[in-house]
């Protein structure tokens, strides 16, 4: 069963953070300018009960960078919706 191409890769890392009952819906926003930290690009993660999480980046395919930061202090959603950016439906940000 060791390093067999068709395994599932092991998810008990997974397992340390919290989870929660709720699902998230995920955006990315992209800024006209550049802001003093030199970020152009936010990811947004909102609930249907009004909890939002916004993280900076700088550039849009660095969101997939904001998962540890909502994972390790909130937890891992049930899902996460996103919309149809591409930065999020396609990349690292899917994996």
């Amino acid at each position: 069963m060791k390093n067999r191409p068709d395994a599932e890769p092991p998810i008990h890392y997974q397992l340390k953070y919290r989870r929660l009952r709720c699902e998230m819906f995920v955006d990315v926003y992209k800024a006209k300018c550049k802001s003093l930290r030199g970020n152009r690009v936010a990811t947004v993660c909102c609930t249907p009960f009004h909890w939002i999480g916004f993280d900076p980046t700088p550039e849009e395919r660095d969101s997939h960078k904001t998962l540890d930061s909502l994972f390790q202090p909130v937890g891992i959603p049930s899902a996460l919706i996103p919309d149809n950016a591409k930065a999020i439906t396609e990349g690292e940000f899917r994996k």
